[in-house]
């Protein structure tokens, strides 16, 4: 009546869908397990991956030796250095948020409302509370043949894209919240700046490849879903580069050319 979903600790990878949302297995972490290395838990972390599934980790305790099954802070500092640096490979999210993506991608429905050859609309649905359900979910669609790449909108605010090749087909691939308004994809015919991450209080410089005298407008998100600009208007001629500051959080940055 009150949860989405819980945890046991019966020390098992959990598949993509879990059979059980109110009892989702987890290993135990620290000494009352078998898991006080940081290359037994990063070994756990391989092996979700290796089998397309989820690991879930449970800890008591930090550096507490009173308590249960305490955990060394290194030795966990040590896997999160590992999981960051290859986020590549690893997806690390809260367990309230993974249990909102499974539900919601496997409830999704997503139908295309509009194709005028340089444009596409579609909109995504899931039928769920979008009180509580309302975590971006990751969409691939095959690149039309003549498109050189696509901006994605979503509510009219730029979506983080990347293209992915699968076999033989080219797929635009983007994050959107089911039932969060259309999403719009528009036939590239401007530079568009790669997606790219910045860590706190790191800079950055840009490479603009595009036409002399197109302006852009340059989007930055912490979330991937509510996203502000700041700078706009720049003039970029072909290899410009100019250099935005990270804030104190993680952030995503996303530039699109402005007509």
């Amino acid at each position: 009546q009150y949860y989405i979903a819980a945890r046991g600790c019966s020390g098992s990878l959990v598949p993509s869908t879990p059979s059980d949302f109110m009892n989702i297995s987890s290993f135990v972490l620290g000494s009352a397990g078998s898991y006080t290395t940081a290359a037994s838990i990063n070994n756990l972390a391989n092996s979700a991956t290796n089998s397309s599934k989820w690991c879930v980790y449970l800890i008591h305790s930090i550096d507490v030796n009173n308590d249960y099954s305490p955990l060394s802070s290194t030795v966990l500092q040590a896997s999160v250095n590992y999981l960051s640096t290859n986020q590549n490979k690893f997806w690390v999210e809260t367990f309230g948020n993974v249990v909102c993506y499974i539900k919601e991608r496997n409830a999704a429905s997503v139908a295309e409302t509009a194709n005028s050859g340089d444009s596409i609309t579609i909109q995504v649905t899931d039928g769920l509370n979008d009180s509580i359900y309302n975590y971006p979910i990751t969409l691939r669609r095959p690149m039309p043949a003549n498109w050189p790449g696509a901006v994605v909108l979503q509510n009219n605010k730029p979506i983080a894209t990347q293209l992915v090749t699968v076999g033989s087909t080219n797929f635009v691939m983007f994050d959107v919240v089911p039932d969060g308004g259309d999403v719009t994809l528009s036939k590239l015919t401007s530079p568009v700046l790669s997606n790219l991450v910045l860590t706190a209080l790191t800079n950055l410089t840009f490479r603009l490849d595009g036409q002399g005298g197109v302006r852009y407008a340059i989007y930055s998100s912490g979330d991937l879903v509510n996203w502000a600009p700041v700078q706009t208007n720049i003039l970029a001629g072909t290899y410009t580069n100019f250099t935005v500051t990270a804030s104190n959080a993680l952030q995503f940055y996303h530039a699109k050319w402005v007509p």
